[in-house]
């Protein structure tokens, strides 16, 4: 299985959000880019890293919401 599908079945099942919701390409160029701002190589080291450090997760889910309104935002035409 892809390092990214793992990545995001691991999300869904451990906060509770699926990001299978969101256009692909995008939401896996988006978390790719965190990822490696991050320093991490993959999305399976990136997952084990939230286990170990809480803060990690929590910007984590901080980046997440922000980019879920951003494109929430541009579906909608930018309009709330």
């Amino acid at each position: 299985m892809d390092d990214y599908y793992s990545f995001i079945k691991k999300v869904y099942k451990d906060i509770g959000v699926d990001l299978s919701l969101y256009k692909e390409k995008q939401m896996k160029r988006r978390l790719t880019s965190l990822r490696e701002r991050r320093g991490f190589k993959s999305f399976t080291d990136y997952y084990e890293g939230f286990k170990l450090d809480q803060d990690l997760k929590k910007n984590f889910l901080i980046e997440l919401r922000s980019m879920c309104l951003i494109s929430i935002a541009i579906t909608k035409g930018g309009k709330f």
